[in-house]
């Protein structure tokens, strides 16, 4: 009985093992592409077929998983497919369409199918892999990948096209204005294609901007057309102003004021991605460095002096001494010192220039003038501006102004003249005119408050000092007093905070910004700290807070010493133990 028993026992091991045996040998999974090659821009059909050949069993919870390479786009129907049974000797075919985006040779990669036998055990089987040749289509190259304003860049590239003719997009860091050009950060030109290559060269302008300058080529596809509209070879720009010219004026003033990211996506949307467009693109970047300058400021100090109620104007001579690159962006910006005599209001003075540029080389003249109001109070009132520009460090300038007080009216001199004798009149009872006190103006309560901190993310070692831009705002504008500002550094178990002191008076025009400086402690840990700033005054609290990498000198070299004594220790160990 016994060995009835496991005989039956091994006969039913023996029929499992062969049943999961035959469902995995039985069923194959086919993967084949049509056509295999094709040009960037075209379609081209994936096709998986998967055969149950087994002649008694069926298959069941049929998965195909596939994946889509990063050089195609899904166009049409579904990487994955399922079916619920598969009869023995039946097949199971499924079908979808990718979009070669670049030119290469590429793999798709196996077909993954998971099925459950009769019996719920799940198997899976993998495709074979298929190979693709996206032929080139249109590419484009720029040499040199790095320029200095004033030098050139030559755009290239291959084109396999319909016509002749190939456009070209150079985008800035920012588009500053309409004039299709470098110096403005957008310039849209055709360029012919002959022998399926072209090639031309650009000029990098002397105030062009720093920053990464992305180019693209352009074409329409196999239609002729660009998107969906009738513009052809060589006529994107008017193909754009179709698109975005809402106001009509034939230039894309729409465009000024954006990015390059944001202008590639704005023309794309128009193209490449227009539904039923095959239009063609390449693009690459060429980098456009940063030529420093020098900026020298004269004079350095002015010593003013003027009436209530008067006016004073003088100049400042702005010059750009290296003679390499102009001066781009010359702007005054006010340092709010924290120390009496208070600073000259800002709505007094005000400068003819701000923001402009100044010739490698040359020089610029600012008329200043500074208005004091009738009502000034007679002092000393003295600030420092920054004169600073985006390529050339910055330097001070001190502007002291004495309001002089209101010049004593003379008494006149009466000559006199003999006295009458004394007429004896009743006196009458005096009669006082009670004299009101005048009611003082009062000071306006502050109201709000708010405290912003740049940059918002600095690396600097251990012992130097950071220079750090704060912008202050409150309402109502008249409000004076006193604002402190607590700064603390902060890292992992460490803390040191620094107490500054700011009068602000009524003529200050919110907002206001200065500098304030904060050094590094040597004894900081080596970590990523937190410089945090409150400010408060007139019973208001505001707060900003920056991050700050810090690095200090020699850490890394003991860090590493530390390592090799680990080690040494360890091995030591080791040996005494064996």
């Amino acid at each position: 009985m016994k060995r009835r028993i496991a005989a039956l026992a091994f006969s039913l091991v023996i029929l499992l093992s062969t049943s999961v045996a035959s469902a995995q040998l039985f069923v194959e999974v086919e993967k084949s592409v049509e056509p295999k090659i094709v040009k960037a821009g075209e379609e081209l059909t994936v096709k998986i077929v998967v055969r149950n050949e087994g002649l008694l069993r069926d298959i069941y919870e049929v998965e195909i998983e596939d994946e889509v390479p990063r050089a195609f786009e899904l166009v049409e129907g579904e990487a994955r497919a399922y079916k619920p049974i598969l009869e023995a000797g039946d097949s199971f075919t499924h079908t979808y369409r990718l979009r070669a985006l670049i030119a290469g040779t590429f793999t798709l990669p196996a077909t993954h199918v998971v099925y459950e036998g009769r019996l719920g055990v799940k198997y899976d089987r993998w495709s074979n892999e298929v190979t693709v040749q996206v032929l080139p289509w249109l590419t484009v190259d720029v040499e040199p990948e790095s320029v200095q304003p004033c030098e050139s860049v030559c755009v290239k590239g291959v084109a396999y096209l319909t016509c002749d003719v190939v456009d070209i997009v150079i985008i800035g860091p920012e588009v500053k204005g309409t004039s299709n050009s470098v110096a403005d950060g957008l310039l849209i030109v055709k360029t012919q294609v002959a022998n399926n290559k072209f090639e031309r060269d650009f000029h990098i302008p002397e105030e062009a901007m720093a920053g990464t300058y992305h180019v693209m080529a352009l074409a329409p596809g196999r239609d002729g057309y660009y998107g969906d509209g009738e513009r052809e070879c060589g006529e994107l720009y008017q193909w754009l102003l179709d698109c975005y010219d809402r106001n009509g004026n034939n230039v894309l003033d729409e465009f000024v004021g954006k990015s390059a990211d944001q202008i590639l996506e704005l023309i794309k949307d128009v193209t490449v991605r227009e539904a039923g467009s095959d239009d063609l693109r390449a693009e690459t970047t060429f980098e456009v460095e940063v030529v420093l300058a020098e900026l020298s400021v004269h004079p350095k100090e002015c010593e003013l002096s003027a009436d209530q109620g008067s006016e004073v104007n003088f100049s400042i001579t702005i010059e750009e001494t290296s003679g390499r690159a102009p001066l781009r962006n010359v702007r005054f910006v006010e340092v709010l010192t924290l120390t009496l005599p208070p600073p000259i209001p800002s709505d007094w003075i005000s400068f003819d220039k701000q923001g402009f540029d100044v010739p490698a080389g040359g020089s610029k003249t600012v008329k200043c003038k500074i208005r004091v109001p009738e009502d000034a109070e007679p002092r000393e009132y003295s600030s420092i501006f920054s004169v600073g520009a985006d390529n050339a460090e910055p330097e001070s300038i001190s502007i002291s102004l004495t309001v002089n007080p209101p010049s004593p009216t003379p008494t006149p001199t009466t000559t006199p003249t003999p006295t009458p004798p004394p007429v004896l009149t009743p006196t009458p009872m005096p009669t006082t005119t009670p004299t009101s006190t005048p009611t003082p103006t009062p000071t306006p309560t502050l109201e709000y408050l708010s405290i912003e901190i740049f940059p918002k993310t600095a690396s600097v070692k251990s012992g130097e000092t950071i220079n750090y831009t704060v912008k202050l705002d409150w309402t109502p504008k008249g409000w004076e007093g006193e604002m402190k500002v607590k700064v603390t550094v902060s890292a992992l178990g460490f803390n040191r905070t620094y107490e500054y002191q700011i009068p602000v008076s009524k003529y200050m025009e919110p907002p206001i910004e200065t500098t304030i400086p904060v050094t590094i402690p040597e004894n900081i840990p080596p970590l990523t700290s937190k410089c945090k700033m409150v400010v408060e005054a007139g019973g208001k609290t505001a707060s900003d807070e920056v991050s700050l990498s810090v690095e200090v000198p020699g850490f890394g070299v003991a860090s590493t010493a530390l390592g090799l004594l680990a080690v040494a220790y360890f091995v030591r160990w080791r040996r005494e133990r064996e």
